[in-house]
């Protein structure tokens, strides 16, 4: 989703991983679609949270677990100063065709516009709870998490898995939304073919008419996207939409947040 932010800076440069849609993985995509109990076994075995982040990373580590040209080596390492967490590398893995060990970061979030008046463009982008904000993100990713291999502690880590050094890499995955008939200028920090959805106020969203051509996805479907998946917006659903952002899908997959009529100020939890 993100480019780099600044190509130039001495910081690591938030590349993403190098797993191009080739023929191969093509073909075992296909397959998946045809029969995904893989998939699922995999789901079933090895992620016990509906929490989006750690459904993201359980993801990964499927495909990367698959992919004929890489070896997933480790994931969620805990790199240690005594006893004390200093962070953790959410993948480590090896690529055969490159000969090279990665540490790749992995993120997912999903930020409505709403301007901030702050220099940052990316300050403009929030979570759905209005706590989260793009800027801080990034910024904790480039700061901390990217920068673990270089420090001791990190150094140590790898080197106990028999790995000298490693080149990090950033999947920045989710979507940003968009407020109808907003002028919002075009930020070159990021992708320029990101996921697009947009939101509105529940008010806004009863006086379209539309209510009948839209379903409720719980939080923990957000990444499938499945409008099958979703529920029809009854008066519950309307009531949590005035006290938190709700995810909504039409059949053609489109998707928008419904907030509550004060958001961004009211604050809480967003959900289904």
């Amino acid at each position: 989703m993100l480019l780099p932010s600044d190509p130039q800076s001495s910081g690591p440069a938030l590349t993403p991983p190098d797993l191009p849609l080739n023929e191969t993985r093509k073909r075992w995509l296909a397959s998946l679609d045809a029969d995904d109990r893989p998939l699922r076994d995999h789901l079933e075995q090895h992620c016990h949270s509906p929490r989006l982040g750690l459904v993201f990373e359980s993801l990964w580590h499927f495909f990367i677990s698959n992919d004929p040209d890489c070896e997933l080596t480790a994931h969620n390492l805990a790199v240690r100063d005594g006893k004390r967490t200093v962070g953790e590398f959410d993948i480590i893995y090896y690529q055969h065709s490159t000969g090279r060990y990665f540490h790749l970061e992995l993120a997912v979030k999903f930020f409505l516009y709403h301007p901030s008046g702050e220099h940052n463009p990316l300050s403009n982008w929030l979570g759905p709870n209005s706590a989260d904000r793009l800027d801080r993100k990034l910024d904790r990713l480039v700061d901390h998490q990217l920068r673990l291999s270089r420090t001791r502690f990190g150094h140590r880590q790898l080197a106990e898995l028999g790995i000298s050094g490693v080149s990090t890499q950033l999947h920045f995955g989710g979507m940003l939304f968009y407020p109808p008939e907003a002028e919002v200028h075009p930020c070159p920090n990021l992708h320029p073919d990101h996921l697009r959805g947009h939101w509105q106020t529940v008010s806004t969203f009863l006086a379209s008419g539309e209510i009948q051509r839209w379903r409720v996805l719980a939080k923990p479907d957000w990444l499938a996207a499945d409008f099958s998946m979703g529920m029809p917006f009854d008066s519950d659903a309307l009531g949590r939409a005035q006290q938190r952002p709700i995810m909504a899908i039409n059949p053609a997959g489109q998707r928008q947040f419904i907030t509550p009529d004060d958001w961004p100020q009211h604050r809480r939890p967003a959900g289904s």
